[in-house]
């Protein structure tokens, strides 16, 4: 977008990625494959459809969500993943579409692009992702079976730490510091879904 790449370049390397998509996905079996497969599909309809739509946040609750059952199915006897991961992947994925929209949202609106964080405006869109990241972590540490252990709860306040700095940057002139706090908190809860692995198949 800078032009610091080539348009060129991009699409040549967007074109390996896709060709190289279905093979690297099969490793992990025909069922894991053909899900992560249809994660792409749902990142495809976005770009080239709904992400001028009110519909803007469905592709990314579908990708997201499809995670957990990528990781399961690849393992031995092909387990679904339970359906609190499932959830919080999904309000992940759309939380991080309201707060990523926040940075650009004016080009985008002047540029046409109007997908439903454009159309709610900056406030609401800033409450809706940042409770939707919230929601997210606290499925992912309360959903499991079990009393969460120490380190869970630590993960669990420092990702509501970074929710509130997302919060905090969004409403003030460092906007663009709420989508590296958005991707830590997204490490976050990939660091929970790890500690939280045994729950998962």
């Amino acid at each position: 977008v800078a032009g610091q790449v080539p348009a060129s370049t991009v699409r040549r390397a967007a074109i390996v990625a896709l060709v190289a998509c279905m093979p690297l996905s099969l490793l992990s079996g025909w069922r894991a494959g053909l899900l992560h497969v249809a994660a792409v599909a749902a990142a495809l309809t976005y770009n080239a459809w709904l992400k001028s739509t009110l519909a803007s946040p469905v592709p990314y609750a579908v990708a997201f969500a499809i995670l957990p059952g990528f990781a399961t199915l690849g393992l031995p006897g092909h387990p679904l993943p339970p359906s609190w991961a499932v959830v919080a992947a999904a309000m992940l994925g759309c939380g991080a579409h309201f707060i990523n929209t926040l940075g650009d949202l004016d080009d985008d609106i002047r540029m046409g692009v109007l997908g439903l964080p454009q159309r709610l405006g900056r406030s609401t869109s800033l409450a809706v992702g940042a409770s939707l990241l919230a929601a997210a972590v606290a499925v992912l540490v309360f959903g499991p079976r079990g009393r969460p252990g120490a380190a869970v709860i630590v993960l669990f306040a420092v990702a509501m730490l970074l929710v509130l700095g997302v919060v905090v940057s969004a409403r003030s002139k460092y906007v663009r510091i709420a989508w590296p706090l958005t991707l830590s908190t997204a490490l976050i809860a990939v660091a929970l879904l790890i500690a939280n692995g045994k729950s998962l198949a």
